[in-house]
């Protein structure tokens, strides 16, 4: 009877000469820059060597240094390939543009974040009521950013 077989990546220190496994899971794939795409049985993961363990039920390809993915609550967020995430807390989430913005929906106002995921602006709506009648994305508090 053959043994089910696990792929790991390993934290080697080159200075004492040690291994460590950091990660474990059925299949492993580079992904690009400091991402892994893991799999193991149904569960699907992303792996950062600095930040652990993300887990996710879809995602997209990297768009201008970014991916967007779905996280396991049903809300969407983002990893740029340097390892950087922006949780995921929106209901929508767009693809970033060339000049580093993406357009996102959280309680059913869009308004567009960086790639630090801070809030930088409302799209332009055109025939629409003064945006000073409704709360403006961008102010709220600074505690749920």
């Amino acid at each position: 009877m053959k043994k089910d077989s696990k792929q790991v990546i390993l934290k080697i220190n080159i200075n004492d000469k040690n291994a460590k496994n950091i990660c474990e899971a059925d299949k492993i794939t580079y992904m690009d820059g400091k991402i892994f795409q893991c799999e193991d049985g149904d569960k699907k993961f992303f792996f950062i060597p600095d930040k652990g363990r993300i887990d996710f039920i879809e995602k997209r390809e990297f768009v201008n240094e970014m991916l967007a993915f779905k996280g396991i609550n049903g809300k969407w967020g983002y990893v740029s390939k340097d390892g950087n995430l922006i949780e995921p807390k929106y209901d929508e989430a767009k693809d970033f543009t060339n000049d580093g913005k993406a357009l996102v929906k959280e309680n059913g106002k869009e308004f567009f974040i960086d790639k630090s995921g801070k809030c930088v602006g409302e799209p332009e709506v055109q025939n629409s009521l003064p945006t000073r009648w409704f709360e403006h994305p961008c102010d709220r508090s600074s505690s749920k950013e």
